[in-house]
């Protein structure tokens, strides 16, 4: 019988416990987190090849748990919702098409309430954060060599093909994604988790001082992967000349500093912001003056000189008539989906959505079906800020970061769909359902979790 070696012996140790950390409290849910970390790995990649494992979480966390998810209120709320987005396509003008629309929400929502049962601790949700980062660099790559390199090609896959460039968003940065600024709202939220997941490394690293040289290696590796991420990921979002993407970046920053308490830094980005403001709306002479510092791709960008665009496709047409529909139908709406043929009957021009998701979903299902679903996340939201501000104290400060930018990055999502609509990109919408249930499924236990300690 062949000894081992006591390195050999450690190492297999060692093998033993990463595995340790990729196991679910709960044995029936193992397969369910396994595929998620799979999902969330293939989709910076592409959105088909990452909707299987995620179709596998929904089908193995419903088979377990059909009956705790349909008894709990949450649930039975989100269900309802889902059984009449699907009704509110029988009283429009194309039904099938609008039954296809209702595909960019029912299957996420169903993710959702699974993720409420597979995501159940601090631990998972910094796992998934550093899998969606450290995937970021894929992208960030790719798009590199689409603005520098000239990558033009097609990366052929048995399912579907990724094209490194997209000709119909001009110059603008796309990577794998088919817009540009689909790509800086991925941008935004892998910027929050890096960030945050570099504030821990870095205080874990500061504190361990004496701990050894291994422990040290390990932080200082991380600490490089995380900040070529950042660096490479603040490079692409530049390029990619999203000004709903630079704005909602900048507000996250601000509040991130805010919570870290780095106040001189939060001034430093408010002056920083004014000068690009200053060169793209100031009066002369100051406008000269900041010009001469802003690079010509932001300011002109910001004020629409670089790609100015008819009144028709300006933002705010689009949204007056989006209005316009709503008010039109504000009970049932047109219909899922009817917004680009309606517009494109009303301004002769061809757009995909409304510029603002809740616009567009007053005019496609009515203002009541919009104001439940804003509800129904707001009250998550609510309940989980509430949570959070009230218990300081009850979780390790490092939990407390990763909670927070969960909580950063969803807003800052949000705050994206004010001016653009991502619903429509799978992997987007995967990304924001996922982060949705973390927030709902890791808050509502540690609230649990507070409940019981009190009695």
């Amino acid at each position: 019988m062949r000894k081992f070696s006591i390195s050999e012996i450690k190492h297999l140790f060692r093998l033993k416990i990463r595995f340790r950390k990729c196991l679910h409290p709960d044995p029936n849910l193992q397969w369910a987190w396994l595929g998620l970390q799979w999902g969330i790995a293939l989709i910076h990649i592409n959105g088909l090849p990452a909707s299987l494992p995620l179709a596998f979480v929904i089908l193995t966390t419903w088979w377990h748990y059909w009956r705790k998810i349909t008894s709990d209120r949450l649930g039975q709320l989100f269900l309802c919702f889902c059984v009449w987005l699907a009704i509110t396509c029988l009283w429009s003008s194309d039904p099938l098409n609008s039954l296809g629309g209702a595909a960019n929400y029912i299957p996420f929502v169903l993710l959702f309430l699974a993720l409420r049962l597979v995501l159940q601790t601090a631990a998972q949700l910094r796992r998934l954060a550093w899998i969606m980062v450290t995937g970021s660099i894929f992208n960030s790559v790719i798009g590199l060599g689409q603005n520098f390199l000239n990558w033009s090609k097609q990366i052929n896959f048995s399912v579907t093909d990724i094209s490194l460039k997209a000709p119909d968003t001009i110059e603008r940065m796309t990577a794998t994604f088919t817009h540009a600024n689909f790509f800086a709202g991925y941008l935004v939220i892998v910027l929050i988790l890096g960030t945050v997941l570099l504030c821990e490394v870095w205080q874990q690293k500061s504190g361990n001082q004496k701990s050894g040289n291994q422990k040290q290696s390990k932080q200082a590796l991380s600490v490089m992967v995380l900040s070529t991420s950042i660096l490479l990921n603040l490079v692409c979002i530049f390029y990619t000349s999203s000004r709903n993407g630079w704005l909602t970046l900048l507000l996250a920053a601000l509040a991130l500093m805010l919570f870290y308490g780095q106040r001189l830094i939060v001034a430093f980005l408010a002056a920083i912001a004014s000068i690009v403001m200053g060169a793209a709306f100031a009066g002369e002479p100051f406008q000269g003056w900041f010009r001469q510092i802003v690079p010509y791709a932001m300011w002109a960008r910001i004020n629409g000189q670089m790609y100015p665009e008819p009144y028709a496709n300006s933002r705010v047409a689009i949204w007056e008539y989006a209005w316009n529909l709503a008010q039109q139908k504000p009970w049932t709406g047109w219909g899922l989906q009817t917004f680009p043929p309606l517009y494109k009957a009303h301004a002769q021009i061809y757009l995909g959505h409304a510029h603002n998701l809740f616009l567009m979903l007053s005019a496609e299902v009515g203002i009541p079906t919009t104001l439940i679903l804003v509800i129904l996340v707001g009250s998550i939201m609510f309940q989980s800020v509430r949570n959070f501000m009230q218990a300081p104290s009850q979780d390790p400060s490092s939990d407390r970061q990763i909670l927070f930018g969960y909580l950063l990055a969803f807003s800052a999502f949000i705050a994206f769909n004010t001016v653009d609509v991502t619903v429509f990109d799978l992997r987007l919408n995967a990304i924001a359902w996922i982060l949705l249930g973390a927030i709902g499924g890791v808050h509502s236990r540690l609230n649990h979790r507070d409940r019981q300690n009190l009695s």
